[in-house]
């Protein structure tokens, strides 16, 4: 028999497809309404008032992993290239220019790519200061620091010539911030060079994907006074330099973040964000039912992290509320295996018994917790409509998504574990999260 014992971390990048109801800045009582903004039908001021359960994984963008946390990077970072905001799926998955003026100027082949940063987009330093190309290539170099490497450092590595050259000895460099401002600023990446506001990256071979990989937060330039901290360590929360439209004032893990405008970011240097609301505030601590009628009540603004209540859906849908609406995008549940465990006899670094969880886990269980197969759908691979790349198959396709234990207990048995294996199981403690890992537990 698979066991499960749990336990609590934060969650994996998900996705939301969810059912909503809430009223935005300038409701009854969420938001100061603003002004109106010329033209455009949006207003311009007012606060935004959040409400969540718990907090970010990561505030710096080298490693942040979570939508959650991309929600608020998006207020305070920008890329080169990022997305627009957009009801047309196709346009919404579409890398456009953020920082860089315009699409990279490729070459060599279509391995060659260079960016040039847009003249007014600044950091908000004391004076404000222009975004550089020595800036966007210090983002780069952060991603496999040894304190808080990414999680998508395969993106880059084997993709820029001399990342894994880079890298490799990054890794060994002492865990403190002054050895590792020392190492990004004395060593280079052999395929990355910068000149003024310009940056040029070298890829090992043509990839379609490229700007889709720039345009990710993992790429977000970096200021040199951010060398000053550990990555991601407190103080770095706490002296975040932002580039973006807002700025964050107050942060307390697990409880608040209160944004403010960035005096530095200019209107007419970014393409993407409008920027409507003068102050955004994030306050943790609720569960989700609590959330919603906040939201219904118009005390709040927004859900942080949390979806609609299955209980509350179908009376949602049922009232044709207008406020109330399904919004797609879809949603990434998977699990991660730690192949390098030295548990069972190191049995996750066998194949067959990955494949065995694949049979055992109950996905249909996961979509009722969620709110059942009106609002979700199993898709069987970790890519969802409408993300680039997604093609409708199933490896280990079980009836109506159910699972198989059956199948699993066999090929257990096959691989030399005929009594099972325990495994434990690490998940967000917020939200749907705990509920699912009950949910889905092979058994």
């Amino acid at each position: 028999m698979l066991s499960t014992r749990r336990g609590l971390s934060t969650a994996a990048l998900m996705t939301g497809l969810a059912l909503v109801a809430a009223a935005c800045g300038g409701s009854s009582g969420g938001g100061k309404a603003g002004t109106p903004d010329n033209g455009s039908g949006g207003k311009k001021g007012g606060a935004l008032k959040v409400l969540g359960a718990g907090d970010i994984d990561h505030m710096d963008p080298a490693s942040a992993y979570y939508q959650t946390s991309y929600s608020l990077l998006r207020a305070v970072t920008r890329q080169l290239l990022s997305y627009p905001v957009s009801s047309d799926e196709k346009k919404s998955v579409t890398p456009v220019p953020d920082l860089a003026t315009g699409d990279p100027e490729i070459t060599n082949g279509g391995k060659t790519y260079k960016f040039t940063i847009r003249t007014g987009a600044q950091w908000d330093t004391t004076p404000a200061r222009q975004i550089t190309g020595a800036d966007a290539e210090r983002g780069f170099k952060r991603l496999c620091n040894p304190v808080q490497p990414s999680g998508g450092i395969g993106y880059y590595v084997g993709v820029i010539v001399g990342m894994k050259e880079f890298c490799d000895p990054f890794a060994k460099v002492a865990p403190n911030a002054k050895a590792i401002g020392a190492y990004v600023e004395g060593h280079k990446v052999s395929g990355i060079t910068s000149e003024g506001n310009s940056i040029t990256i070298n890829l090992v071979q043509p990839a379609g994907d490229f700007v889709n990989i720039v345009a990710m937060p993992f790429a977000s330039p970096m200021p040199v006074e951010m060398n000053n901290y550990i990555p991601d360590d407190p103080t770095f929360r706490t002296h975040f330099i932002s580039d973006g439209p807002y700025k964050i004032t107050k942060y307390v893990a697990e409880k608040n973040i209160e944004l403010v405008r960035n005096p530095a970011w200019k209107s007419d240097s970014d393409p993407l964000r409008k920027a409507w609301v003068d102050t955004i505030s994030v306050v943790q601590g609720s569960d989700e039912g609590p959330i919603q009628q906040q939201l219904q009540a118009g005390t709040q603004d927004v859900a942080w992290d949390t979806t609609v209540p299955v209980a509350n859906i179908p009376s949602l849908l049922a009232a044709k509320d207008p406020n109330a609406q399904k919004v797609g995008g879809g949603r990434i549940d998977y699990m991660v295996f730690n192949t390098l465990s030295t548990n069972n006899n190191k049995a996750l670094a066998r194949k067959e018994v990955r494949q065995a969880i694949e049979y055992a886990v109950n996905k249909k269980a996961v979509i009722q917790v969620l709110g059942g197969p009106d609002l979700f759908t199993c898709t069987g691979n970790v890519l969802s409509p409408p993300i680039l790349g997604y093609q409708k198959f199933d490896l280990y396709p079980t009836p109506d998504c159910a699972g198989d234990p059956t199948k699993a207990k066999e090929m257990l048995k096959a691989a030399g574990f005929p009594n099972g294996i325990n495994l434990t199981y690490i998940f967000r403690n917020k939200g749907k999260a705990p509920a699912i890992a009950r949910r889905c537990r092979p058994s």
